[in-house]
């Protein structure tokens, strides 16, 4: 019976032939320099005792090497994911604060322009009180930006710039009659709203500064 040496040859795996080279040489050299027969048997014996535990040895160990730095990488993203989560949670609360802000912005603007249109447009002839209702509503949006003191404050300046609004329509009305107390109250109002203009920077600095802009931008964890 023939065998085919050729067909046999390529139904040996890949990887034995890889394993079987080295071992080839090296007992290719050990015959060449004239290494006793006994040598290889001990070899022999040596690998077929402990070649399945190192092996198996082997094989736990790139396991366990694996493993690790699978586990690794799993912290690794996770970590990211926890980075990311609070880079976004800080953009969303910045965005929230410059939000809050322009809103208290406006309604102080508001209020400028009030005390501007009592004292300055509310003499004129052709003066119509639904010009001044927008800015009455802007600021009744005050409570819920601004604190007590500062609403405090908004409500009391609405009250003058109403009162001296009605107070100068009146006096424009045919057949009013003027009267001296009523002339210096007239007047000693206007003068209270023109104080009030020059001095709001002064009283909305605590709440429109820039620290309040910037003061929860500080690193947070």
């Amino acid at each position: 019976m023939m065998i085919d040496v050729k067909a046999l040859w390529h139904k040996i795996p890949t990887f034995y032939l890889l394993l079987a080279a080295p071992l080839l040489l090296v007992i290719g050299a050990a015959l060449s320099l004239g290494v006793p027969p006994a040598w290889f048997l001990g070899t022999y014996q040596f690998w077929r005792d402990f070649a399945g535990p190192l092996a198996t040895t082997f094989a736990a160990a790139i396991v366990a090497r694996i493993s690790y730095r699978f586990g690794k990488v799993q912290a690794d993203i996770a970590q990211q994911q926890a980075s990311t989560a609070r880079q976004q949670r800080n953009i969303a609360l910045d965005n929230l604060r410059y939000k809050f802000f322009d809103k208290r912005y406006a309604i102080y603007d508001s209020a400028k322009q009030l005390v501007r249109l009592a004292l300055n447009e509310a003499p004129r002839p052709d003066f119509e009180a639904a010009k001044i209702s927008p800015l009455y509503l802007a600021l009744d949006e005050a409570p819920f930006v601004f604190p007590p003191k500062t609403c405090e404050l908004l409500r009391d300046l609405r009250g003058e710039c109403e009162r001296y609004v009605s107070d100068t329509i009146k006096r424009r009305e045919p057949g009013y009659v003027y009267s001296k107390p009523d002339t210096e109250a007239y007047y000693a109002r206007g003068s209270k709203l023109a104080n009030a203009l020059q001095n709001m920077p002064q009283h909305f600095g605590d709440v429109l500064s820039f620290p309040q802009l910037i003061q929860a931008t500080s690193p947070r964890k």
